[in-house]
């Protein structure tokens, strides 16, 4: 039996690209933020789904509308990986997807193309 099976359905993680917003921060990929911790998780519990519970990227140490892009294309690669939530902030930096107009649309159109092709 999972730790957990009868009361937990779905786990979740969250990850920030804080790119070089802080002195201590650098530009981070979507697969060196989520796959140590998407690992985990599944040894943890395989057969359960999981939910990226919050997600945000900040515009300073690279292009956030590329970053948008390579996420929503790695996320659709693991099978067990059913969402995510944008942090749609603007606080510590600017974490909104509108952002900019191009992060905004880099959201759209990966979405239209993600495995539902929903947007």
């Amino acid at each position: 039996m999972v730790p957990g099976d009868d009361y937990v359905d779905v786990l979740g993680v969250d990850g920030y690209n804080w790119g070089v917003r802080l002195t201590s921060t650098r530009w981070t990929e979507p697969e060196e933020l989520f796959g140590a911790a998407l690992e985990e998780l599944r040894a943890l519990a395989p057969a359960k789904p999981i939910l990226v519970t919050e997600v945000g990227c900040a515009e300073s140490g690279g292009s956030k509308a590329n970053w948008v892009r390579r996420l929503i294309e790695y996320l659709d690669r693991q099978h067990d990986v059913i969402g995510f939530v944008w942090f749609e902030h603007d606080k510590e930096t600017d974490w909104r997807i509108t952002s900019s107009p191009s992060s905004a649309r880099a959201m759209a159109d990966a979405l239209a193309r993600s495995r539902g092709g929903r947007a």
